[in-house]
Protein backbone atom coordinates (compact mmCIF):
# COMPACT_ATOMS: atom_id res chain seq x y z
CA UNK A 1 0.00 0.00 0.00
CA UNK A 2 1.05 3.54 -0.54
CA UNK A 3 1.48 6.22 2.05
CA UNK A 4 -1.77 7.72 0.79
CA UNK A 5 -3.59 4.49 1.64
CA UNK A 6 -1.98 4.21 5.09
CA UNK A 7 -1.40 7.68 6.53
CA UNK A 8 1.13 7.83 9.36
CA UNK A 9 -0.26 7.62 12.87
CA UNK A 10 -0.71 10.96 14.58
CA UNK A 11 -1.13 11.84 18.26
CA UNK A 12 -4.85 12.12 17.51
CA UNK A 13 -4.99 8.39 16.67
CA UNK A 14 -3.41 7.49 20.01
CA UNK A 15 -5.75 9.88 21.80
CA UNK A 16 -8.71 8.30 19.99
CA UNK A 17 -7.68 4.80 21.06
CA UNK A 18 -7.14 6.05 24.59
CA UNK A 19 -10.69 7.38 24.54
CA UNK A 20 -11.98 4.01 23.33
CA UNK A 21 -10.18 2.30 26.22
CA UNK A 22 -11.91 4.60 28.73
CA UNK A 23 -15.31 4.05 27.11
CA UNK A 24 -14.90 0.26 27.04
CA UNK A 25 -13.55 0.09 30.59
CA UNK A 26 -16.41 2.15 32.05
CA UNK A 27 -18.90 0.23 29.91
CA UNK A 28 -18.76 -2.64 32.41
CA UNK A 29 -20.00 -0.32 35.16
CA UNK A 30 -22.72 1.09 32.91
CA UNK A 31 -24.02 -2.37 31.97
CA UNK A 32 -23.88 -3.52 35.58
CA UNK A 33 -26.08 -0.60 36.61
CA UNK A 34 -28.54 -1.21 33.76
CA UNK A 35 -29.15 -4.90 34.46
CA UNK A 36 -30.27 -3.91 37.95
CA UNK A 37 -33.30 -2.20 36.35
CA UNK A 38 -34.01 -4.35 33.28
CA UNK A 39 -33.70 -7.97 32.26
CA UNK A 40 -30.26 -8.56 30.70
CA UNK A 41 -31.85 -10.09 27.59
CA UNK A 42 -34.08 -7.08 26.95
CA UNK A 43 -31.26 -4.64 27.65
CA UNK A 44 -28.98 -6.54 25.29
CA UNK A 45 -31.56 -6.43 22.50
CA UNK A 46 -32.15 -2.71 23.02
CA UNK A 47 -28.51 -1.68 23.01
CA UNK A 48 -27.70 -3.82 19.99
CA UNK A 49 -30.68 -2.43 18.06
CA UNK A 50 -29.27 1.05 18.71
CA UNK A 51 -25.80 -0.07 17.64
CA UNK A 52 -27.17 -1.59 14.42
CA UNK A 53 -29.12 1.58 13.63
CA UNK A 54 -25.95 3.61 14.15
CA UNK A 55 -23.97 1.27 11.89
CA UNK A 56 -26.55 1.59 9.10
CA UNK A 57 -26.68 5.37 9.41
CA UNK A 58 -22.90 5.66 9.42
CA UNK A 59 -22.55 3.32 6.45
CA UNK A 60 -25.12 5.27 4.43
CA UNK A 61 -23.42 8.57 5.25
CA UNK A 62 -20.01 7.18 4.34
CA UNK A 63 -21.28 5.93 0.98
CA UNK A 64 -22.74 9.34 0.20
CA UNK A 65 -19.46 11.05 1.08
CA UNK A 66 -17.45 8.63 -1.05
CA UNK A 67 -20.10 8.83 -3.77
CA UNK A 68 -19.93 5.16 -4.53
CA UNK A 69 -22.21 2.23 -3.77
CA UNK A 70 -21.60 -0.86 -1.70
CA UNK A 71 -19.61 -3.80 -3.05
CA UNK A 72 -22.01 -6.11 -4.94
CA UNK A 73 -22.81 -9.24 -2.98
CA UNK A 74 -22.68 -11.30 -6.19
CA UNK A 75 -18.88 -11.18 -6.08
CA UNK A 76 -18.88 -13.30 -2.90
CA UNK A 77 -19.72 -17.01 -2.89
CA UNK A 78 -22.86 -17.98 -0.99
CA UNK A 79 -20.97 -20.15 1.48
CA UNK A 80 -18.98 -17.14 2.68
CA UNK A 81 -22.17 -15.20 3.38
CA UNK A 82 -23.43 -18.19 5.35
CA UNK A 83 -20.10 -18.31 7.18
CA UNK A 84 -20.48 -14.61 8.01
CA UNK A 85 -23.95 -15.27 9.42
CA UNK A 86 -22.58 -18.09 11.58
CA UNK A 87 -19.76 -15.85 12.76
CA UNK A 88 -22.30 -13.17 13.68
CA UNK A 89 -24.29 -15.70 15.72
CA UNK A 90 -21.17 -16.66 17.71
CA UNK A 91 -19.86 -13.12 18.19
CA UNK A 92 -23.02 -11.05 18.48
CA UNK A 93 -25.60 -13.45 19.93
CA UNK A 94 -23.79 -16.09 21.99
CA UNK A 95 -20.97 -13.83 23.17
CA UNK A 96 -23.18 -10.83 23.94
CA UNK A 97 -25.65 -12.99 25.90
CA UNK A 98 -22.90 -14.59 27.98
CA UNK A 99 -21.33 -11.16 28.50
CA UNK A 100 -24.45 -9.53 29.92
CA UNK A 101 -25.27 -12.42 32.24
CA UNK A 102 -21.64 -12.54 33.32
CA UNK A 103 -21.57 -8.82 34.09
CA UNK A 104 -24.86 -9.18 35.99
CA UNK A 105 -23.37 -11.93 38.15
CA UNK A 106 -19.96 -10.53 39.05
CA UNK A 107 -18.22 -7.21 39.64
CA UNK A 108 -17.45 -4.90 36.68
CA UNK A 109 -13.69 -4.98 37.28
CA UNK A 110 -13.51 -8.76 37.44
CA UNK A 111 -15.69 -9.05 34.34
CA UNK A 112 -13.25 -6.90 32.36
CA UNK A 113 -10.21 -8.80 33.60
CA UNK A 114 -11.70 -12.24 32.91
CA UNK A 115 -12.73 -11.15 29.42
CA UNK A 116 -9.13 -10.12 28.82
CA UNK A 117 -8.20 -13.82 28.76
CA UNK A 118 -9.72 -14.11 25.26
CA UNK A 119 -6.33 -13.90 23.46
CA UNK A 120 -5.21 -17.01 25.35
CA UNK A 121 -8.23 -18.92 24.07
CA UNK A 122 -7.49 -17.62 20.59
CA UNK A 123 -4.05 -19.22 20.89
CA UNK A 124 -5.59 -22.51 22.05
CA UNK A 125 -8.10 -22.53 19.19
CA UNK A 126 -5.26 -21.69 16.81
CA UNK A 127 -3.42 -24.73 18.13
CA UNK A 128 -6.51 -26.92 17.71
CA UNK A 129 -6.76 -25.75 14.09
CA UNK A 130 -3.27 -27.06 13.39
CA UNK A 131 -1.16 -24.03 14.18
CA UNK A 132 1.89 -24.09 16.40
CA UNK A 133 2.18 -22.14 19.61
CA UNK A 134 5.53 -21.25 21.13
CA UNK A 135 6.69 -21.55 24.71
CA UNK A 136 5.59 -18.01 25.55
CA UNK A 137 1.96 -18.87 24.80
CA UNK A 138 1.93 -21.74 27.27
CA UNK A 139 3.84 -19.81 29.95
CA UNK A 140 1.36 -16.98 29.56
CA UNK A 141 -1.56 -19.38 29.78
CA UNK A 142 -0.27 -20.90 33.04
CA UNK A 143 0.37 -17.47 34.59
CA UNK A 144 -3.05 -16.17 33.54
CA UNK A 145 -4.77 -19.35 34.77
CA UNK A 146 -3.15 -18.92 38.17
CA UNK A 147 -4.25 -15.29 38.23
CA UNK A 148 -7.79 -16.33 37.30
CA UNK A 149 -7.89 -18.80 40.19
CA UNK A 150 -6.76 -16.11 42.64
CA UNK A 151 -9.20 -13.52 41.24
CA UNK A 152 -12.21 -15.86 41.29
CA UNK A 153 -11.41 -17.28 44.74
CA UNK A 154 -10.86 -13.82 46.24
CA UNK A 155 -14.16 -12.53 44.84
CA UNK A 156 -16.06 -15.58 46.03
CA UNK A 157 -15.29 -14.90 49.66
CA UNK A 158 -11.54 -15.11 49.96
CA UNK A 159 -10.03 -18.57 49.91
CA UNK A 160 -12.87 -20.10 51.90
CA UNK A 161 -13.96 -23.13 49.79
CA UNK A 162 -17.41 -23.06 51.38
CA UNK A 163 -17.98 -19.45 50.30
CA UNK A 164 -16.71 -20.13 46.81
CA UNK A 165 -18.87 -23.21 46.39
CA UNK A 166 -21.91 -21.40 47.69
CA UNK A 167 -22.29 -19.34 44.57
CA UNK A 168 -21.71 -15.64 45.14
CA UNK A 169 -19.88 -14.30 42.11
CA UNK A 170 -18.65 -17.72 40.96
CA UNK A 171 -21.41 -18.19 38.39
CA UNK A 172 -20.80 -14.74 36.94
CA UNK A 173 -17.06 -15.41 36.80
CA UNK A 174 -17.59 -18.68 34.92
CA UNK A 175 -19.97 -16.98 32.51
CA UNK A 176 -17.34 -14.32 31.81
CA UNK A 177 -14.78 -17.03 31.03
CA UNK A 178 -17.34 -18.63 28.71
CA UNK A 179 -17.81 -15.20 27.09
CA UNK A 180 -14.05 -14.97 26.58
CA UNK A 181 -14.10 -18.36 24.82
CA UNK A 182 -17.00 -17.23 22.61
CA UNK A 183 -15.20 -13.98 21.73
CA UNK A 184 -12.06 -15.97 20.89
CA UNK A 185 -14.17 -18.19 18.63
CA UNK A 186 -15.55 -15.10 16.89
CA UNK A 187 -12.03 -13.81 16.26
CA UNK A 188 -10.87 -17.14 14.84
CA UNK A 189 -13.98 -17.60 12.67
CA UNK A 190 -13.94 -14.05 11.32
CA UNK A 191 -10.40 -14.22 9.98
CA UNK A 192 -11.07 -16.40 6.88
CA UNK A 193 -14.46 -14.77 6.30
CA UNK A 194 -12.96 -11.29 6.19
CA UNK A 195 -10.63 -12.53 3.49
CA UNK A 196 -13.67 -13.10 1.26
CA UNK A 197 -16.39 -10.71 2.43
CA UNK A 198 -15.86 -6.91 2.30
CA UNK A 199 -15.32 -5.46 5.76
CA UNK A 200 -18.21 -2.98 5.56
CA UNK A 201 -20.63 -5.69 4.37
CA UNK A 202 -19.38 -8.09 7.04
CA UNK A 203 -19.91 -5.48 9.74
CA UNK A 204 -23.46 -4.66 8.62
CA UNK A 205 -24.42 -8.32 8.25
CA UNK A 206 -23.03 -9.51 11.59
CA UNK A 207 -24.54 -6.53 13.39
CA UNK A 208 -27.90 -7.31 11.78
CA UNK A 209 -27.61 -10.96 12.81
CA UNK A 210 -26.83 -9.84 16.35
CA UNK A 211 -29.76 -7.42 16.50
CA UNK A 212 -32.19 -10.07 15.19
CA UNK A 213 -30.80 -12.90 17.31
CA UNK A 214 -30.77 -10.92 20.53
CA UNK A 215 -34.33 -9.75 19.86
CA UNK A 216 -35.41 -13.40 19.62
CA UNK A 217 -33.53 -14.24 22.83
CA UNK A 218 -35.26 -11.31 24.56
CA UNK A 219 -38.80 -12.30 23.51
CA UNK A 220 -39.68 -14.19 26.75
CA UNK A 221 -38.53 -11.22 28.81
CA UNK A 222 -40.41 -8.72 26.65
CA UNK A 223 -43.59 -10.80 26.82
CA UNK A 224 -43.34 -11.11 30.60
CA UNK A 225 -42.26 -7.57 31.50
CA UNK A 226 -43.10 -5.53 28.42
CA UNK A 227 -40.88 -2.67 27.27
CA UNK A 228 -41.56 -0.41 30.25
CA UNK A 229 -38.27 -1.29 32.04
CA UNK A 230 -36.36 -0.24 28.92
CA UNK A 231 -37.94 3.19 29.17
CA UNK A 232 -36.42 3.99 32.56
CA UNK A 233 -33.98 6.91 32.20
CA UNK A 234 -31.04 4.96 33.63
CA UNK A 235 -31.65 2.12 31.16
CA UNK A 236 -32.06 4.45 28.18
CA UNK A 237 -28.80 6.20 29.03
CA UNK A 238 -27.08 2.86 29.45
CA UNK A 239 -28.36 1.58 26.10
CA UNK A 240 -27.13 4.72 24.36
CA UNK A 241 -23.74 4.41 26.03
CA UNK A 242 -23.33 0.63 25.63
CA UNK A 243 -24.92 0.55 22.17
CA UNK A 244 -24.11 3.67 20.21
CA UNK A 245 -20.96 4.81 22.01
CA UNK A 246 -19.30 1.53 23.02
CA UNK A 247 -20.32 -0.78 20.15
CA UNK A 248 -21.17 1.58 17.29
CA UNK A 249 -18.64 4.37 17.55
CA UNK A 250 -16.17 2.40 19.66
CA UNK A 251 -15.67 -0.38 17.11
CA UNK A 252 -15.46 2.17 14.30
CA UNK A 253 -12.66 4.04 16.09
CA UNK A 254 -10.97 0.75 16.97
CA UNK A 255 -10.96 -0.34 13.32
CA UNK A 256 -9.46 3.01 12.35
CA UNK A 257 -6.76 2.58 14.98
CA UNK A 258 -5.88 -0.89 13.67
CA UNK A 259 -5.68 0.48 10.13
CA UNK A 260 -3.31 3.28 11.16
CA UNK A 261 -1.20 1.50 13.79
CA UNK A 262 -1.50 -2.15 12.85
CA UNK A 263 -3.16 -4.86 14.92
CA UNK A 264 -0.15 -5.53 17.16
CA UNK A 265 0.38 -1.92 18.27
CA UNK A 266 -3.34 -1.24 18.61
CA UNK A 267 -3.85 -4.42 20.65
CA UNK A 268 -1.57 -3.00 23.33
CA UNK A 269 -4.33 -0.58 24.28
CA UNK A 270 -6.63 -3.48 25.17
CA UNK A 271 -4.49 -4.24 28.21
CA UNK A 272 -5.65 -0.95 29.69
CA UNK A 273 -9.39 -1.76 29.51
CA UNK A 274 -9.42 -3.96 32.66
CA UNK A 275 -7.32 -1.35 34.48
CA UNK A 276 -9.88 1.36 33.68
CA UNK A 277 -12.69 -0.96 34.78
CA UNK A 278 -10.98 -1.78 38.09
CA UNK A 279 -10.18 1.88 38.79
CA UNK A 280 -13.73 2.87 37.87
CA UNK A 281 -15.14 0.21 40.16
CA UNK A 282 -12.89 1.40 43.00
CA UNK A 283 -14.02 5.01 42.56
CA UNK A 284 -17.68 4.66 41.61
CA UNK A 285 -18.71 1.03 42.05
CA UNK A 286 -21.77 0.43 44.24
CA UNK A 287 -20.23 -2.64 45.86
CA UNK A 288 -17.02 -3.10 47.78
CA UNK A 289 -13.87 -2.07 45.89
CA UNK A 290 -11.46 -4.78 44.66
CA UNK A 291 -9.22 -6.10 47.43
CA UNK A 292 -5.46 -6.75 47.31
CA UNK A 293 -5.88 -10.38 46.22
CA UNK A 294 -8.19 -9.36 43.39
CA UNK A 295 -5.68 -6.76 42.21
CA UNK A 296 -2.93 -9.39 42.39
CA UNK A 297 -5.01 -11.87 40.40
CA UNK A 298 -5.84 -9.22 37.81
CA UNK A 299 -2.16 -8.31 37.48
CA UNK A 300 -1.24 -11.98 36.95
CA UNK A 301 -3.92 -12.39 34.26
CA UNK A 302 -2.79 -9.30 32.37
CA UNK A 303 0.84 -10.38 32.71
CA UNK A 304 -0.03 -13.80 31.29
CA UNK A 305 -1.89 -12.30 28.35
CA UNK A 306 1.02 -9.93 27.71
CA UNK A 307 3.55 -12.79 27.80
CA UNK A 308 1.47 -14.86 25.38
CA UNK A 309 1.11 -11.87 23.05
CA UNK A 310 4.89 -11.75 22.64
CA UNK A 311 4.73 -15.16 20.95
CA UNK A 312 4.47 -15.47 17.20
CA UNK A 313 2.46 -18.61 16.47
CA UNK A 314 2.66 -20.15 13.02
CA UNK A 315 -0.04 -21.82 10.98
CA UNK A 316 -0.37 -24.24 8.15
CA UNK A 317 -1.57 -21.48 5.86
Amino acid sequence: MTSRDEPPASPAIHAMLGGVVVVWGLNFLVMKAAVGHADPRAFNAGRFAMAFAFALAWSAAARRIRRRGAVPSATVARRWWLAAIGTGIVGNVLYQTLLLYGVAGTSPGKAAVLLATAPLFVALLHRCAGGRSGRATWIGFVVAFAGTAVLVAAGAGGFDPTAAAGGGELRGDLLMLAAAVAWAGYIVLSRPVLGRVPVEAFHRLTMGVGAAGLAIVALPSLVADGVRPLGEPVVVRAMLYAGVLSIGLGFLCWSTGIRRLGSVRAAGYQYLVPVVALVGETLWGPDRPPGPLEWAGAAAILAGVFIAARDRPTSKE
